[in-house]
């Protein structure tokens, strides 16, 4: 007896979520990837997104609204085409002054659908507009925001809630990292945690609550800026030298900081002048210089950091080998 088309169904969605974020209502849930009867690979051809309305403060649950079709979405894929493991919706036609109400179902090749997923909401009001003239300011390994607050809701409409803000970060193709999770009042922030030597971009969204909703707004322009490293290492210390048939060895204690690229080291002239005995760094805390001049030769060293200044610590005290 051939089964009935329900065995083969794909596995319903049970994780569904909903946030409100840059203007609109965002759905996720992870792509089934089993059958209803446990066999895979998972049959899903796409899933029907259904969208219902209640009052806000109503029960926030389908039964209480009957459900209508809002999207049909096929099964997401990456650039390749390969099967994503996470579909992403977003709903810019949410309704103000309402809860919105999701579920998902999902359907396979057979046009046969699940059972709806578990159901979300979220209270909608018309979002705020986004920040404006975003600047940034780079300094010792931080960067310092600034930006002016919105008058207006994304609708143009005058905004008269209480205005707060996010703000994110992201470096080349990566996506934006959330910095502030309690979002600041302030129009301006620091980020005293920057990247160095690495451009960073920089993005604030407005958020206004709602209900028990934070609604976001859109991105504010990009800014971007690179945050130096300007600090030197700890000075070497421990300098010492005796000469042996094969010049004069040359050790010392390894500056304390982790950042440290290596060493240079300086053989004084008479007037006090140094000259760098290698052209390259040092890697480790020992020397040969085997050419040294006859006589007294003096000698001190430096650390140097791996940033992209390349900052050289102070000499080191100096060392006279005879």
């Amino acid at each position: 007896m051939p089964r009935p088309p329900e065995s083969e169904l794909p596995d319903l969605v049970k994780d569904l979520t909903a946030t409100a974020t840059r203007g609109a209502g965002e759905l996720r849930w992870s792509i089934p990837q089993k059958n209803q009867d446990g066999s895979k690979p998972a049959d899903v051809v796409g899933f029907q997104v259904l969208h219902s309305l209640l009052p806000v403060g109503g029960a926030a649950t389908v039964t209480a609204s009957k459900p209508e079709l809002a999207f049909v979405l096929p099964v997401p894929t990456d650039p390749a085409g390969v099967p994503l493991k996470e579909a992403v919706l977003r709903d810019t036609s949410a309704v103000a002054d309402t809860v919105n109400v999701y579920r998902v179902v999902t359907y396979g090749s057979t046009g046969y659908g699940t059972i709806p997923s578990n159901a979300v909401s979220i209270a909608w009001s018309v979002p705020p507009a986004p920040p404006g003239s975003l600047t940034a300011r780079a300094s010792e390994r931080a960067a310092t925001l600034s930006w002016t607050a919105p008058t207006t809701r994304s609708d143009a409409s005058a905004e008269s809630r209480t205005v707060a803000y996010r703000v994110y970060r992201w470096a080349g193709e990566s996506e934006p990292e959330l910095l502030t999770a309690t979002p600041v009042l302030e129009t301006t922030w620091t980020d005293s945690d920057a990247p160095i030597d690495r451009t960073q971009n920089y993005v604030v969204r407005s958020v206004v609550q709602h209900a028990d909703v934070l609604l976001e707004s859109d991105d504010s322009s990009t800014v971007s800026i690179v945050s130096e490293d300007t600090t030197p290492p700890a000075t070497p210390t421990g300098l010492v030298g005796a000469r042996t048939p094969a010049g004069i060895e040359l050790r010392w204690d390894p500056s304390p900081d982790a950042d440290v690229a290596g060493y240079n080291l300086y053989r004084l002239r008479p007037n006090g002048a140094g000259d760098r005995v290698t052209p390259n760094l040092i890697d480790g805390t020992r020397f040969l210089d085997s050419k040294p001049p006859l006589g007294d030769v003096r000698y001190r060293i430096t650390a140097v950091d791996r940033s992209a200044r390349a900052n050289e610590s102070p000499p080191s005290a100096t060392v006279t080998v005879r």
